[in-house]
């Protein structure tokens, strides 16, 4: 614009001192209808450039008054904008003190649904969730999922979080499959953990145990329960020799000497009928680890294993083993007995472990004993004893049941 300013202002300079220097003005006729208009060249190229400074102001003056409501509208919508933000910045603090209802307040009032930022849509969803609009939580997750991949991703683990929140697990469950493999994070596994838990899901638990341990969200302890929780399910639900080798193979080198998990192993494998395994394993877990667990366990056996029988009496009669005070021994000893048929030494035993406890299954084993040998009033006798001790034992516990509860509502009150 500038260049054409300067170079029409050149021209008009020619015409005007062109004539002058030739020492004769030029004039210039302009007819109009019945008039004529005559001016001379200077004159005319000043009115030119008069009239072209006029029309170029005006032109500018015209532009800038078409552009005022614009600009003014512009003015008006960034200063709602600027209130926008602010209200839902008085949102987010309001949602952090968990004043829901102000949070989902100033959110509705700040922007339509339609314009409100993902920021601003996920929050005033779980804001509305806490309140009970859930008609509103649902229309707010469901406009910020229209937003893109990552804004999905972030409503379903929404919609996770909030069915968990009212014990809908399958719901939840459902929601946190739908996720991609490689979207899951400590967040995600957390939500399994609680899902699972809540469901006391135990094969699903142990399935992401590990990862539940390197994002640490539990501790190896609580790892290491949780697999003890899988064993002992899996241990119930095994029906065959198949089953039970598989439950076999969950355990590492550590825990196949381990009486805590051999002891419950070994009493299935014996209900199952599978001697020859239950024999093997058990004569190398007596060689390996004598402890009283094991023990205890063979007390409660169905039937006897011979060699069994056999190797812990040869421990005893060598005296590696020592039978005097070795209470889950003489009751191991005395079941192993009594299930093969030695009556009296059964007997023998029983009558040795009475001596170390008055416990009345002990009682009881002597009075079934004496009656299998037909000895039917001593064995009523002991059968007496036994229920008179169990029944004490009954009312001792409910004494002192109701002597804790009574000293609890004594407690004085305090504030």
């Amino acid at each position: 614009m500038f260049r054409i300013l300067i170079s029409l202002v050149l021209i008009c300079a020619a015409i005007i001192l062109g004539p002058l220097l030739a020492d004769k003005q030029g004039f210039v006729h302009v007819a109009v209808g019945n008039y004529t208009i005559e001016a001379s060249v200077t004159t005319t190229v000043i009115l030119l450039i008069i009239t072209f400074v006029v029309i170029h102001i005006l032109w500018n003056l015209i532009n800038r008054i078409i552009s005022m409501p614009g600009g003014t509208a512009r003015w008006f919508k960034n200063r709602h904008n600027k209130k926008a933000l602010n209200k839902q910045d008085e949102a987010y603090i309001a949602y952090a003190k968990g004043d829901f209802k102000r949070t989902l307040d100033l959110i509705e009032r700040s922007s339509p649904i339609e314009k409100l930022p993902i920021n601003a849509l996920l929050v005033s969803a779980k804001a509305a969730f806490n309140i009970g609009n859930f008609d509103y939580t649902r229309k707010a997750l469901d406009e910020a999922q229209k937003r893109g991949a990552e804004c999905q991703t972030a409503t379903t683990v929404i919609r996770a979080k909030l069915n968990l929140k009212v014990k809908n697990i399958k719901a939840a469950l459902e929601y946190l499959n739908s996720l991609k493999p490689n979207c899951r994070n400590t967040l995600i596994y957390k939500l399994y953990y609680d899902c699972y838990k809540a469901e006391t899901d135990i094969e699903n638990l142990y399935s992401v145990a590990n990862n539940l341990v390197k994002s640490k969200i539990i501790s190896i302890d609580d790892c290491r329960q949780i697999f003890c929780d899988y064993f002992e399910n899996q241990l119930k639900k095994a029906a065959n020799a198949d089953d039970m080798e598989k439950v076999y193979k969950l355990l590492d080198k550590k825990d196949r000497v381990n009486s805590k998990f051999m002891a419950p192993y070994i009493h299935k494998l014996i209900s199952l009928g599978i001697l020859d395994k239950a024999k093997t394993l058990s004569l190398t877990l007596l060689k390996n680890n004598e402890d009283q667990t094991f023990l205890e366990s063979i007390a409660k056996w169905d039937i006897s294993i011979d060699e069994v029988l056999k190797y812990l009496k040869k421990q005893v009669a060598h005296n590696i083993i020592s039978s005097d005070n070795n209470l889950a021994l003489i009751k191991a000893l005395a079941n192993l007995n009594l299930k093969a048929g030695n009556l009296q030494e059964a007997l023998d035993e029983y009558n040795k472990a009475l001596k170390l406890s008055q416990n009345p299954d002990i009682y009881a084993k002597i009075g079934q004993i004496l009656s299998m040998q037909q000895n039917y009033t001593e064995a009523t006798e002991y059968f007496s004893k036994a229920y008179t001790i169990s029944e004490k034992e009954k009312a001792s516990k409910v004494l002192s049941f109701k002597t804790t509860s009574s000293t609890e509502d004594d407690e004085p009150f305090v504030d």
